[in-house]
Parts: structure tokens; sequence; C-alpha cells
């Protein structure tokens, strides 16, 4: 696809900006996009077509091309758990105008992993509208092993077209960790299925695949049977249904339970009163096991938690558990006098 690409500058506010001048495009794309901006895309500035030319100002968005992650085999399974959902809730944004917006060019290099590690959709060049019963395509827009079957002339694009995309990326990301993980299978496998039909009916329900997947044990750390979604609530060291690791966790919540249960106060206390302590230092306790071992990715909440940097990570989960003691110390000093 013939177009240019420029980084300007605004010469008062200094702002950096990316400017596109396209030969092949759809001008109502971006007309689109420029009236109603859509959260993890970049806002266009100007949009303007003249002489068979369109010509595209948007912002620049500094951060590192998911396929130098991938590259660079930076990811982690957490990681792209995060990734994937922040691309379903664009997705599921594109999908949700009126009429759909099919992007039709997923892929690595198209997507920016942001500082805090938020995902970032770039590059319409390929998009087009979709219309329920439209004819097959007839050129290929898009990149070849990203490209759908129907982008080939076997269909019309569709928002299926982009949960094909969105598993070829998946996979991709998969296939670059250190080591191998059966987690994501099922969901790849799904998303890559020749017939649209037989596809996540939206990103909605692709995300809500991926949620169950998470809480599904690595089939290649053992032959433990997969568990279902529902297995994702269970409290740390019972979700894997490893058996040492379930001994550590029975032996550390017993300890809690017996700590809490010979709780005694320092002061004079009213039974209620007592209870509230007692009450609050179960869940000063719980809340630094869930916080800490990412309870149902309760860390995804708190920014530092999504760096890549371990270090911003680790500070993150410290800073993010400090919060949580603080709230229930608070709550406790709040409630405390009503009891008395």
């Amino acid at each position: 696809m013939k177009h240019q690409v420029y980084l300007v500058q605004h010469p008062d506010s200094r702002k950096l900006y990316v400017m596109k001048i396209m030969e092949v495009y759809n001008a109502s794309v971006y007309r689109a996009l420029y009236s109603a901006p859509v959260t993890g895309t970049p806002k266009i500035a100007e949009c303007r077509e003249e002489d068979g030319h369109l010509t595209v100002i948007e912002e620049y968005i500094s951060g590192t091309p998911l396929d130098e992650c991938i590259q660079n085999h930076t990811l982690s399974e957490e990681r792209i758990f995060s990734i994937m959902q922040d691309l379903c809730r664009i997705v599921q944004k594109l999908h949700a105008m009126k009429p759909p917006l099919i992007h039709r060019d997923i892929k690595p290099s198209n997507i920016l992993i942001v500082p805090y590690g938020h995902a970032v959709l770039l590059d319409f060049n390929a998009a087009k509208f979709y219309s329920a019963g439209s004819g097959a395509d007839t050129v290929l827009l898009g990149t070849k092993g990203y490209a759908a079957p129907e982008q080939y002339g076997f269909g019309s694009s569709s928002p299926q077209t982009d949960i094909y995309a969105l598993g070829v990326c998946l996979r991709e990301m998969t296939d670059s960790l250190p080591l191998p993980t059966h987690r994501f299978d099922t969901v790849i496998a799904s998303c890559l299925q020749m017939d649209p039909g037989k596809r996540y009916a939206d990103a909605d329900r692709l995300a809500d695949a991926l949620k169950a997947a998470e809480g599904i044990p690595d089939s290649s750390s053992g032959n433990r049977p997969p568990v279902s979604g529902a297995a994702s609530f269970l409290p740390p060291g019972f979700r894997t249904r490893t058996p040492w690791k379930m001994g550590l966790a029975s032996a550390a919540y017993a300890f809690i339970l017996y700590e809490t249960s010979v709780l005694k106060s320092t002061k004079a206390s009213a039974p209620a009163q007592l209870g509230l302590e007692r009450l609050a230092f179960f869940a000063c306790c719980m809340s630094l096991i869930l916080i800490s071992f990412n309870y149902r990715n309760v860390q995804k909440t708190f920014p530092l938690c999504r760096s890549s940097s371990r270090i911003l990570k680790f500070l993150g989960v410290v800073i993010l558990n400090l919060l949580s003691l603080f709230v229930i110390l608070l709550l406790m000093v709040i409630f405390e006098p009503l009891l008395a």
C-alpha cells in the first residue's frame, strides 16, 4: 500500500505528530476516527483529502512495538494476558461503531506497548466498515500470515476477521516465552478456525475465554486434568491443584486462622471491638497473600504492577500492599469507637 510517513512537530506547542500521506485509502474510516476517537488508538488531529491523496496527522505515541518484545523474549504469560485484554477492549470498541469498523491488519508491528504496559493499536490503512451480506473481498489489504482466509477472496471481512488476527498475535506471543506453555492453546485454536462462524462471536467473548484460560494449569507441567475457569476463584495455592503447594497453603491459612483466634487486645476492649481487631488482622494477612500472588489478576488495577520492568513491578506490588493495609487499618480506626 502506497503511503508516506513523517514525524512532524507543531511550531507553537512543539508537540510531535505523525503525518501520513496516502494514495490508497478509505477516507471515511479516518473521518470516523477523527469524529469519535477510540481509546487505545492514536487520536487524529487533522484529516484532509485533496488531489487524490489523503493526509492524516495523528498523535505521536512513544512505546515499544510488540514485535520487538516478541523478538527479544521479554514477555511473560501475565503480560500476554494483559496485552490481549487491552486489544480485546480496543477491538470491541471498533466493532461497536455504527457501522462496525474492521481493522483488517492487526499484527505485532501495528501494536505498541506504551509505558505502564498498555497496548495501543496503530495503522488503519486497511480498515473498512462492515456491511452484512456484502460480497467477498476483492483486494487483499492486510499482511500475509495475519490476514484471515476471507481476506484472500474466500468471503467478506467481518468482526471475526480481526478475531483471527488476534489469535495469530497470541500464538506468536506464547511461542516467544522461554518455556513452552499450552495455557492458551484452546483459545488460539478457536480464533484460527477457517470458518469465521466457528471463531469467537466478538472480542468480548475472546476476552472471557482468555480469563478462563488464565485459571487453567499448564498441561505441560504434569498430567493433571485441566480445571475450569471457576478454579481461578480458589485461594492462592489451590488453583493449580499442585499437592505440595496446597499443603503449604493449607498450613499457612491454618496458622493465620489460629493467630486470629488467639489474638488479644493490648487494651481493655469490648467483645465487639476485639472481634473487629481480629477481623482486621485476618484481612491484613489475607490481603498481603492475595495481592502478592496476584489473585484474580488484582495487580492489573495498579499501573506500576503492569510495568515490563521487574524492579518497577516489584515496587508496584509493595505499594499496592501498603495501600491495602492502610485502608484496612483506617476502616478499623473509624469503626472501632462505634463498637465501644
